[in-house]
């Protein structure tokens, strides 16, 4: 769609337009994630509204909705999480990560037994580096 292409015009509205998509279904479900349009690509628009000071705060709200309502039914979180796992992967996004992974603390654990924020921090931070930077230190 055009509102995604990032044009400096419609860059405002683009995000304003995604984030209202961002909200739950009636049942409670993330339709966004559930049934993407396939015109727009969720992964880029997560990862662009995340990346911007103007929209982080209330985009890792609107994740940590969608987690919460899929955090009962390890099918619909483990696929909601490997979608969102690319999205906040990369450039300018190590902040973002974990104020997104602080907002998920609380929420209940996976089939694994782990914490939803705990199993985020598994797939997002590489073994190498998390005792350079472990969840519990930084998550307060």
């Amino acid at each position: 769609m055009s509102w995604q292409q990032g044009k400096v015009s419609c860059a405002r509205s683009g995000a304003l337009a995604f984030l209202a998509l961002m909200t739950l279904g009636h049942d409670g479900t993330p339709w966004l994630v559930d049934t993407p349009p396939t015109d727009i690509d969720v992964q880029r628009g997560v990862h662009d509204l995340l990346s911007s000071s103007e929209t982080a705060a209330e985009v890792t709200s609107r994740l940590t909705d969608w987690i919460r309502a899929c955090a009962d039914d390890p099918s619909a979180y483990m696929q909601l999480r490997d979608q969102l796992l690319p999205a906040l992967r990369g450039h300018n996004m190590f902040e973002a990560g974990w104020r997104f992974m602080s907002g998920l603390r609380g929420i209940s654990t996976t089939v694994e037994g782990v914490s939803v924020a705990d199993d985020f921090y598994n797939h997002l931070v590489d073994s190498r580096v998390r005792t350079v930077f472990p969840l519990e230190e930084n998550l307060v």
